[in-house]
Order: C-alpha cells, then structure tokens, then sequence
C-alpha cells in the first residue's frame, strides 16, 4: 500500500514530508545531472504527477520537450 504513496511522492520515506513541487525539482535536476533520457524522466514525472489529476504541472510536463 506504501508504494503508490512513494510512487507519487518519494519523500514520503523522509523524516518530513516535501511539498510535491519541490519533489519534482529535485528529480528533474537529479536526472539531467545523471545524463538519464529526457523521455524516461518526462515518463517518470508524469506517473508521479498522476496521483494528483490533470493538473497544471502535469499539463506542462506533458508539452515539455527538454529538462
């Protein structure tokens, strides 16, 4: 049952909780630091963002075409 909560929030495994922009931030620059394909990230990010609907993070990401 903890894993859709990691899944759409992995600080949920922090002795705090991170705002879920901060969480991505974090991920993005993560990726691109490790070279990871932007398609993968943008996959990633979009799984992540699913648990919170459509919203305007999620629309963005989805017209994004690099980090």
């Amino acid at each position: 049952m903890i894993a859709r909560g990691a899944m759409w929030n992995p600080s949920i495994f922090a002795p705090e909780l991170a705002p879920q922009p901060v969480v991505f931030a974090r991920y993005a620059a993560l990726c691109e630091q490790c070279d990871n394909p932007f398609g993968n990230s943008k996959y990633t990010l979009m799984q992540m963002c699913e648990g919170f609907g459509k919203t305007d993070a999620f629309r963005l990401l989805q017209r994004s075409e690099d980090y």
